[in-house]
């Protein structure tokens, strides 16, 4: 129903971050017939990058149905596209992350898509698209409210509530010692946390609320969640269709917070979960 009979261009480039040292690292796929299509943008989730499983596969299917798509890792998600594209290795730049880079990293790459020459027969500045996974969700979801832009969002399995993921106790022990870890549950490493990521969320609550901005956004929205979402239970889903009632919700179920995905991927296919997700997302996006 959306497969184009032509092959998918794929093209990577890094832009400037307000860190000279931590570029933007991107690449884009499209089917370049000389057509302006919708820019579709992906932000990944907290602990995610670019390349992260079956991204390449979303990639290529957003392509072949019409779509300029894009997908890019925040500069200080720790992913160092130089030295290993698929493992988080910089920890002091994963440790100095905050949504205020991971904004002003989204604005920045559009920014430049839409005004790059080689692009600009290739993509409909009217039609710009947001699709983020976990955190990436809400992260899109704040971005397109203060970016008249973007004109529709899909999330999935998104957060509803960015205080609500660390406990008071949590916060006070993280103010006492600077930083505090996350596990990667992959990899079993420590990641490191500097304070300063509850500070810039603590400076600017009413900017960085995902209900104020669900509210307020007065063009189309999907949630998709599954069901057996451990990690972000697809209450947080529904809450913020009960925000924003006009909203598409889509609960998938049985499914995780993942889609069934895992890293890396070797399938030359979706799982079947995430052919549901890109199903959904595709007809909410390109019709």
């Amino acid at each position: 129903m959306f497969s184009k009979p032509m092959d998918c261009l794929k093209k990577k480039f890094s832009i400037p971050s307000t860190d000279p040292n931590l570029p933007i690292d991107a690449d884009c796929a499209y089917v370049a017939d000389g057509s302006r299509k919708p820019l579709v943008v992906f932000l990944h989730g907290f602990k995610g990058f670019k390349d992260w499983s079956q991204m390449d596969l979303v990639a290529d299917h957003f392509a072949k149905a019409g779509a300029f798509f894009c997908k890019f890792n925040f500069s200080r998600n720790g992913v160092n596209t130089k030295t290993d594209a698929q493992e988080i290795t910089d920890l002091k730049a994963f440790a100095s992350n905050n949504f205020s880079h991971e904004q002003e990293d989204t604005k920045r790459l559009i920014d430049y898509l839409l005004t790059a020459d080689e692009f600009a027969k290739e993509i409909d500045p009217k039609r710009i698209y947001l699709i983020g996974h976990s955190r990436g969700g809400g992260m899109a979801l704040i971005y397109a409210a203060h970016d008249a832009r973007i004109k529709k969002v899909s999330t999935w399995a998104s957060v509803h509530d960015f205080a609500a993921v660390f406990t008071a106790q949590e916060v006070a022990y993280w103010k006492a010692n600077g930083v505090i870890t996350m596990k990667n549950s992959r990899t079993g490493e420590d990641l490191p946390l500097d304070y300063q990521f509850a500070q810039d969320y603590l400076n600017k609550q009413e900017a960085f609320s995902i209900e104020n901005a669900v509210k307020r956004l007065n063009i189309p929205i999907q949630f998709i969640h599954g069901t057996n979402d451990a990690t972000m239970p697809h209450q947080a889903s529904m809450q913020m269709h009960a925000w924003q009632p006009k909203s598409e919700l889509i609960l998938l179920e049985g499914v995780n917070h993942n889609f069934d995905s895992m890293h890396p991927w070797t399938a030359a296919q979706f799982s079947d979960d995430m052919q549901k997700v890109v199903d959904h997302t595709t007809t909410f996006l390109m019709t």
